[in-house]
């Protein structure tokens, strides 16, 4: 079984990102973590059924050159909702299942971060494809015995998540090798676009 674990969106100016999300849907991110090595960090926001938003930027704590970091953090831009993840148990099985399918999610490697009260939070995932097909294929995340990240959080509600593709055929075929429920439509070019809202706003990432 498989269900949506995170979003996340990629936020060159992290603290800006936030302070826009904060106003916008009238609630405070919880700060997540650094990423040791990567040379990021992040804030989250409870989405439901065990899912989140992760915000993620440049932590200018670590010495990490911005040309290296992941999601083109490194370029001054406006945040923008680059990847997704799906939350499964046994990550192995699951890209074995995936590869007899026809897609493939790549090798798990184990990620870690370190939380504000200097617990390690760790999990196995599959490489994020974030520059392939505009983020619409997710990665996998088996969190294992690490309690979820997404407990105790601020919350927020996922009101839509879909995709958009030129070519959507291939794309929806690899997206059930994976047993990913995403709505996908025929679109100008690849984008992943989510709702999110509260009692006191709502806002579009994409």
């Amino acid at each position: 079984m498989t269900a949506l674990d995170h979003l996340i969106l990629a936020a060159p100016d992290l603290e800006r990102t936030v302070a826009w999300l904060e106003e916008g849907l009238g609630v405070r991110l919880a700060p997540g973590g650094s990423h040791p090595t990567a040379g990021t960090r992040n804030f989250l926001l409870g989405l439901g059924d065990s899912a989140y938003l992760e915000v993620l930027g440049p932590d200018t704590g670590q010495s990490v050159p911005r040309e290296e970091l992941p999601f083109g953090l490194g370029v001054p831009g406006h945040p923008r909702l680059c990847t997704w993840a799906l939350r499964v148990t046994d990550v192995d099985a699951r890209v074995a299942a995936a590869r007899a399918a026809g897609h493939d999610p790549g090798d798990p490697a184990t990620m870690s971060r370190v939380d504000p009260s200097g617990a390690v939070v760790s999990g196995r995932i599959t490489p994020p494809r974030a520059s392939e097909d505009g983020g619409l294929l997710p990665f996998l995340v088996d969190w294992g015995t690490t309690p979820h990240p997404s407990r105790g959080l601020p919350r927020a509600e996922l009101a839509d998540l879909r995709g958009y593709h030129p070519a959507p055929d291939p794309v929806r075929q690899a997206l059930r090798a994976v047993e990913a429920g995403l709505t996908l439509r025929r679109g100008s070019r690849p984008a992943l676009v989510a709702t999110v809202r509260t009692p006191d706003g709502e806002l579009t990432l994409n």
